[in-house]
């Protein structure tokens, strides 16, 4: 039986924050994310990819169109 990651983040109710920081704490740091939250760790630079962002436009490629051979006039 396989569990997905969102069933093992614990869900704030609105009551007992005491007990849901500690679930949390011990899921980020699980999930190697606590010194992240803890300003410890920077976030990673973001990494531009011109490729990728020519592939959302689609614009990387040029795909030849030709009419077709049977096509009617």
């Amino acid at each position: 039986m396989s569990t997905s990651i969102s069933n093992l983040v614990p869900i704030f109710s609105g009551v007992n924050w005491n007990d849901w920081s500690a679930k949390m704490e011990d899921f980020l740091g699980s999930q190697e994310l606590w010194f992240y939250v803890k300003g410890i760790n920077q976030k990673p630079a973001a990494v531009f990819d011109y490729e990728t962002v020519e592939d959302a436009k689609g614009t990387s490629r040029s795909i030849p169109i030709h009419p077709a051979k049977n096509a009617p006039e």
